[in-house]
């Protein structure tokens, strides 16, 4: 089975700067690849260990061009060396509110 198809929700593909933060107060700074309601998946030049619980903060655009910051919590599903890209990160949100 692809990872397609064990999706619940489709990706959106997007690119924005987002900033995450670990609890030991560690700041990765990245460009988001890839959003969806229970998930973000971005690019950075630093790796976060799977597992990792971290602050995701990025800025959003709803569809009346307003822009809308958000920080949220989540854990680090994979994190990848592209060797292109630096290292792909996937982070499973916990609890994003129903504006996200």
């Amino acid at each position: 089975m692809s990872n397609q198809e064990r999706r619940r929700y489709p990706r959106i593909p997007l690119n924005r700067s987002v900033l995450a933060k670990t609890p030991n107060e560690e700041t990765v700074f990245g460009t988001t690849s890839d959003v969806c309601p229970y998930g973000i998946g971005f690019f950075s030049e630093t790796p976060l260990p799977e597992g990792a619980t971290i602050e995701v903060s990025l800025e959003l655009e709803d569809t009346q061009h307003d822009y809308h910051d958000f920080h949220l919590i989540g854990h680090v599903t994979h994190c990848v060396n592209t060797m292109e890209n630096g290292f792909h990160i996937g982070v499973c949100l916990d609890e994003p509110p129903p504006e996200y």
